[in-house]
């Protein structure tokens, strides 16, 4: 009997970010993907954020794109009703995806409450924070709307 594995046990994590530089996962009980990226030149994570309240809104297709210094990885979201499936592609290639696939309120839920654990990181609170931890702003604004938005979250 083959079934499909949901993506109900999916985790998305961040790393504390350092000198432009953060690890970001995504896994379930099957798959592992972990990326080093950069804040240089994109800011992927308020892109993320963007995503999130965009998909929330009822878009069917979104992307980001993290820079891993020169390569590019790639998380693409699609839903098809109630169903959302992420690719990851890890590098500039955009070939063999990684796929996970699950609930999209799920799955957005999720992935909203690891960028707020990323939020409470006490590194963003520091005097040099956009010198020496990340060189943007963190999104809170973002997800402060996602929050309010869905009174769930």
């Amino acid at each position: 009997l083959c079934t499909q594995r949901k993506m109900n046990d999916i985790e998305f994590q961040f790393s504390e970010p350092d000198h432009g530089w953060m690890e970001v996962s995504v896994k379930n009980s099957d798959k592992n993907v972990c990326l080093a990226i950069s804040d240089a030149p994109c800011d992927s994570i308020s892109k993320l954020a963007q995503v999130l309240l965009s998909l929330q809104s009822g878009s069917e297709q979104e992307e980001v794109e993290y820079s891993l210094e020169p390569e590019y990885a790639l998380w693409q979201f699609v839903v098809e009703n109630e169903q959302m499936t992420l690719s990851v592609y890890p590098d500039s290639g955009r070939s063999n995806p990684i796929l996970f696939t699950g609930n999209k309120d799920k799955i957005l839920k999720r992935l909203y409450k690891s960028l707020r654990d990323l939020e409470s990181m006490s590194c963003w609170s520091k005097p040099d924070a956009l010198e020496t931890i990340w060189s943007w702003e963190f999104p809170s604004r973002e997800l402060n709307e996602f929050k309010a938005n869905d009174k769930n979250a």
